[in-house]
């Protein structure tokens, strides 16, 4: 076991995965392995890799608050504890999502300057101060802290002393407002931070070290390579290595399903017709349809764009 290892947060496996974790050991000095969730069926793994059952047990045996809707979305940070378990010698702990592409030519040129930046406690994209527009993450964190920072979760790293200091938190916090009845404290599941917050506020408020990895001399994210998706990986291939992390990206038909999602989101979120054409009638969103689906794909998404879009002008 090396010092650093990346943990994928999943529910499955499939190629894609396997790919992207076999590059990730050939490439770097990182160690890889599965923290699969498996409250609803048991997943394999391939034996190369380490793997770590994800489950409300392993989590309450920590001693830390799970009654809660979407617990596991809402508090990726269970995933270190529930690794730190198995992998106390590490000192270094990555977090990968499933939809989380690195778009180096070698991962070496990604990982090994951060890793030679270990003083570093808590590195993270979009770090930075939130505030009441943040809503319930917001809220959550406010409730406890004057000053709440928040980040992305879905591809970050703590140093074991960060995760040992946030899994403490969680049991203090669970102690004194969650779990104990007769406190007369005791909050609603409403206040239970989020992992984006808690990990960024809680951190900050300790003094320990973080960085934005925008912030250590080269840019390695933009607001298109984590907004503007689902990117398909076939695409990206196609474009080039250009040095930047893509959130949001999807193979087959899940890349179908995921941008039919964007356009329903994105429906709510947008006010302007305008931006809201623009954002999804684009010719790389059709062309990554064709290559990961099928036309059929493209239809489907074609129909569904046209009914917002008169919805939208109907509502006028």
């Amino acid at each position: 076991m090396g010092d650093t290892i990346v943990l994928f947060r999943t529910h499955y496996y499939d190629d894609y995965l396997g790919s992207l974790a076999d590059k990730i050991i050939l490439q770097t000095k990182c160690d890889v392995c599965f923290v699969v969730d498996e409250r609803e069926k048991t997943v394999e793994i391939p034996q190369r890799f380490h793997k770590v059952s994800h489950t409300i047990e392993a989590i309450t045996d920590l001693g830390i608050f799970t009654d809660c809707s979407n617990v596991f979305w809402r508090c990726g940070d269970y995933i270190f504890y529930n690794a730190l378990k198995y992998f106390h010698e590490a000192t270094l702990f990555w977090i990968i999502e499933p939809d989380i592409l690195i778009n180096f030519e070698n991962l070496s040129d990604f990982f090994e300057p951060l890793a030679a930046k270990p003083e570093i406690d808590f590195l993270a994209l979009l770090y930075g101060p939130r505030d009441s527009s943040w809503g319930h993450n917001f809220n959550a964190m406010k409730k406890f802290h004057d000053n709440v920072y928040g980040c992305s979760y879905s591809f970050m790293r703590l140093s074991r002393e960060a995760v040992r200091y946030l899994l403490c938190e969680r049991q203090n916090l669970t102690k004194k407002y969650f779990m104990t009845s007769e406190n007369e404290e005791k909050l609603s599941e409403y206040f239970w931070p989020n992992d984006e917050g808690f990990t960024a506020t809680k951190l900050f408020e300790a003094g320990f070290k973080i960085a934005d990895m925008n912030s250590l001399g080269r840019i390695v994210y933009t607001a298109k390579s984590l907004y503007e998706g689902p990117f398909s990986p076939k695409k990206l291939a196609q474009l080039g290595h250009d040095n930047l992390i893509y959130h949001h990206v999807f193979t087959g038909k899940e890349y179908t399903r995921r941008a039919l999602k964007s356009l329903e989101w994105e429906n709510i979120a947008m006010s302007s017709t305008e931006n809201f054409y623009n954002r999804f009638h684009r010719p790389d969103i059709y062309s990554s349809l064709a290559e990961e689906d099928s036309f059929e794909g493209i239809h489907e998404y074609i129909i569904r764009f046209s009914e917002i879009l008169l919805e939208r002008a109907w509502a006028k």
